[in-house]
């Protein structure tokens, strides 16, 4: 019988890659992310255990650790992303400027007139028309006078409208460097799952476990990412999802996507992507969670949890996807409030795999991360969801500490540095640079800067004052 070492070797021979600069490039990650760079690291059991769990799929992929569509792809905001999109604008627009009657026009506007540019019909307002045929982010020059303000609500609203068009190159991946990088991108977005976030270490659970690939929409050349090392480029994305595969291969969930929802991508991976790498032909994508049932007799209705079809029997969605044990990712299938999971089967015609399974089998389950290893002593595990080390190492090192040497964003939550920070003037609230020129406006007079809501808008020259200046303004109204 072939030892686990003989396996191991085994494994590293028949790869496509070089195992030992892979090892170096995640440690240089690791140790430039978490700052542990006076620290002695010991990766080698992690690097191991991840593959060993991801190494079914390498050979899918024929000892490679990317696959990566030949010719580049299109994907576009499904229906109910558009409308979420759109409304949310006119809330900042409301919240963040005053601007009700701007904000109601984005409101009243047909969803598919704003993503087309063009007006479909007249809208009328209580100081404004704007006639049919209208280029919609020229016609908000009939709610914004200054055009310091209007250029840049402009600017915010083509951003969004570029969103419904997203061009790149499908990537799917077990490749550790597209772990870490899950939501580390130069195209303005971010999780909890970034390298300074809240779950930071669940991108390393997810990488030991043997259920989880990560799929993406990647920018034509390689970029220098946040909290990668500086002469490390790697793949920026543009569009992100968790694909989870059960136990037995006979089900699938998608986590949620980032930035943005887009049905026609999960498709084409159902539809083009798998069968193409051998990692079967699947049916269409479902939502349904069965939580009520009413008594046809008595037209009592009853509630419960969450259950999916397994087979030929209901599951309850908490005992048919469950978290590795001593594990720290973000589950959205199971805990996020405002995404309900998408699922599917194996293809009852896909022979690769036994149907009869497909049918009768309860024992169909997704374990979702497993425990990893601490990247610094290599022997125990990673204690904490935003620490990656173990206690014993975060006591050793007073890793617990070093958040004092950083700031966190009021807003999207990223570490920042002393020399990065930017603090609001009235509040006193750190903002990383992103933040403070998009969410932050700045008095006009004194040049104070500070959040929309700190400060006052004029409304007959349609521009910020801060709190003094705007009272100095006013001050012989009376």
């Amino acid at each position: 019988m072939e030892s686990d070492f003989d396996l191991l070797t085994t494994m590293k021979h028949t790869v496509k890659f070089d195992f030992k600069t892979l090892q170096n490039q995640v440690e240089e990650v690791i140790r430039t992310s978490q700052h542990f760079h006076n620290l002695d690291m010991n990766i080698d059991e992690l690097m191991n255990d991840w593959l060993r769990a991801k190494y079914r799929f390498i050979e899918k992929l024929n000892g490679n650790l990317i696959y990566e569509v030949e010719e580049p792809v299109t994907f576009h905001l499904n229906d109910e992303s558009k409308t979420q999109r759109l409304h949310e604008f006119a809330d900042y627009v409301y919240i963040h400027y005053n601007n009700q009657f701007l904000s109601a026009f984005l409101y009243d506007l047909n969803v598919e007139d704003f993503y087309n540019n063009k007006t479909s019909k007249d809208y009328q307002f209580p100081y404004s028309r704007v006639p049919k045929n209208t280029k919609v982010i020229k016609a908000f020059k009939y709610f914004i006078r200054d055009e310091e303000l209007l250029n840049k609500i402009q600017y915010q609203a083509s951003q969004i409208i570029q969103e419904n068009c997203i061009h790149g190159k499908l990537c799917l991946s077990v490749h550790p460097l597209d772990f870490l990088s899950a939501s580390e991108n130069t195209h303005n977005w971010r999780s909890c799952h970034a390298l300074d976030g809240e779950y930071r270490s669940g991108n390393l659970n997810y990488l030991m476990d043997s259920a989880t690939v990560i799929c993406y929409l990647k920018s034509a050349e390689p970029a220098h990412l946040p909290h990668f090392p500086q002469d490390l480029l790697w793949n920026s994305k543009k569009w992100r999802v968790w694909l989870y595969f059960s136990n037995d291969d006979n089900m699938l969930f998608f986590g949620r996507q980032y930035p943005f929802s887009s049905e026609v991508g999960l498709k084409y991976v159902l539809e083009e992507v798998l069968p193409k790498i051998n990692l079967g032909k699947w049916d269409s994508l479902y939502e349904s969670k069965v939580n009520f049932l009413k008594e046809t007799r008595t037209g009592e209705t009853f509630y419960f949890r969450n259950f999916v079809p397994v087979g030929n029997t209901l599951k309850p969605l908490n005992e048919l996807v469950v978290n590795g044990k001593h594990t720290f990712h973000y589950n959205d299938v199971l805990n996020s409030s405002c995404y309900n999971a998408l699922y599917t089967y194996r293809n009852r015609y896909d022979y690769l795999f036994d149907n009869k399974t497909r049918e009768t089998n309860s024992l169909t389950v997704f374990v979702l991360g497993r425990k990893c290893r601490c990247p610094l002593c290599g022997k125990e595990y990673i204690d904490r969801a935003n620490i990656m080390a173990c206690d014993d190492c975060i006591y050793t090192y007073g890793l617990d500490c070093d958040d004092d040497e950083y700031e966190h964003c009021d807003i999207c939550g990223m570490e920042i540095t002393d020399d990065e920070v930017h603090y609001t003037d009235l509040t006193g609230a750190p903002l990383c640079t992103s933040c403070a020129e998009s969410s932050t406006v700045e008095c006009c007079q004194c040049g104070i800067i500070d959040f929309p809501e700190e400060m006052k808008f004029n409304g007959e020259d349609q521009k910020f004052y801060c709190p003094h200046c705007y009272n100095e303004l006013h001050k012989d109204d009376d």
